[in-house]
C-alpha cells in the first residue's frame, strides 16, 4: 500500500461544453495484492477538475443552468471522489499494465461565473468509468504512471439542465507514487 499525488486532466463531452482537458490535482492512497505477474490495484483519491461551457447547444439553443442572456456562461469546478479497482499485469520487471473500472462520486461542485439557479444538480452525483494505464517502477519505491479514463455512464441530469445531449467525461492522469509497505 502506499499514497499517491498527480495531475487530472478531464474534460467532458456533449455540446454544451468547451473541448479541451483542463487540468486539476489528484491524491489518494492505493494499495494492491500481487502475486507472479498478476495483480489486484484499488485506489481511493480525490480528484479535481474545471468544465467550461460553450453557452449554446449544437442548435443554437442556450439554457439558463449553464448560461444565461447577460452572457455568463458556466465555469464550474469540481471535486471527485474516485474508486479505481484494476488488473495488473507486470510483463517487464519494472513495469505494469492495468485496466478496470472506477466509480466517482462528484463531492462538490462550484460556479465560478454568477449564474443564480440551482446549478449543483446539473450533474448525476456517481459515474463509472473504463480506466487502463501503465505504471513504472522506480527505485527507492517510487513509481510514476499514466491512465485513460473513459466515462461510461451518463453525467447530465436531464431533469435539471434540460438538455437531452448525453454528458461524460474522459481524462487523462499522470502521478507519482511512493509504497510504504
Amino acid at each position: 500500500f502506499g499514497v499517491k499525488a498527480g495531475l487530472n486532466m478531464q474534460q467532458i463531452t456533449g455540446s454544451l461544453w468547451e473541448k479541451g482537458y483542463a487540468t486539476g490535482a489528484q491524491g489518494g492512497f492505493w494499495a494492491r495484492i500481487h502475486k507472479n505477474n498478476f495483480g489486484v490495484r484499488a485506489e481511493i483519491v480525490a480528484s479535481s477538475t474545471r468544465y467550461n461551457c460553450a453557452g449554446f447547444d449544437s442548435a443554437g439553443k442556450q439554457y439558463p443552468f449553464i448560461a444565461d442572456s447577460a452572457g455568463n456562461k458556466g465555469d464550474f469546478s469540481a471535486l471527485y471522489l474516485d474508486i479505481p479497482v484494476m488488473l495488473e499485469y507486470t510483463f517487464a520487471k519494472r513495469i505494469s499494465v492495468q485496466a478496470g473500472v472506477q466509480y466517482s462520486n462528484l463531492i462538490s461542485l462550484n460556479n465560478l461565473t454568477p449564474l443564480k439557479p440551482n446549478y449543483k444538480t446539473l450533474f448525476v452525483p456517481g459515474e463509472f468509468a473504463f480506466v487502463g494505464g501503465i505504471e513504472i517502477y522506480l527505485p527507492y519505491n517510487f513509481s510514476i504512471g499514466g491512465r485513460y479514463k473513459h466515462g461510461l455512464s451518463n453525467v447530465n441530469n436531464e431533469i435539471i439542465s434540460n438538455s437531452v445531449d448525453a454528458w461524460k467525461t474522459t481524462g487523462i492522469q499522470a502521478f507519482i507514487c511512493y509504497k510504504i509497505k
